[in-house]
């Protein structure tokens, strides 16, 4: 489990994790657990900012095809990959294995189905599907 600092928010880690977490420490035997994984290269014990977080998310997808570029302009045209892509993912999946929508409201600390349904990225459509694929009559 890690505590959010700011907001106290308890998150739980699954068992994947935790043996990433434990084969890093074993790599790297003189880590600080009191400090940051993801360190800034500017200045002592800082974490990076959103934007170098984007920027090697980013990078990271280009590398194995995730994201397009165009050539010319450099911009990316298809697999953008934002700083909240990986918490929707992890939404849209756990919704579609069946955890409840009221549960991930809490999780993401939204006020309504809604706002969670369009976060996670569920259409109209593909609840209609749902239902209609559910045999309960």
């Amino acid at each position: 489990m890690i505590t959010e600092e700011k907001t106290s928010k308890k998150n739980y880690l699954g068992d994947i994790v935790v043996k990433v977490i434990e084969n890093y420490l074993k790599e790297y035997p003189g880590f600080n657990l009191d400090s940051y994984v993801f360190k800034s290269r500017k200045g002592n014990n800082h974490p990076i900012t959103r934007q170098q977080a984007y920027r090697i998310l980013n990078n990271a997808a280009e590398i194995v095809g995730i994201i397009e570029r165009d050539d010319k302009k450099g911009t990316i045209i298809a697999g953008e990959i934002r700083t909240h892509t990986c918490r929707k993912t992890f939404g849209y999946h756990a919704y579609q294995n069946g955890t409840s929508l009221e549960l991930l409201m809490d999780i993401f600390n939204h006020s309504s189905k809604s706002q969670t349904l369009r976060y996670i990225g569920i259409k109209e459509d593909q609840k209609k599907e749902v239902y209609l694929q559910s045999n309960l009559g």
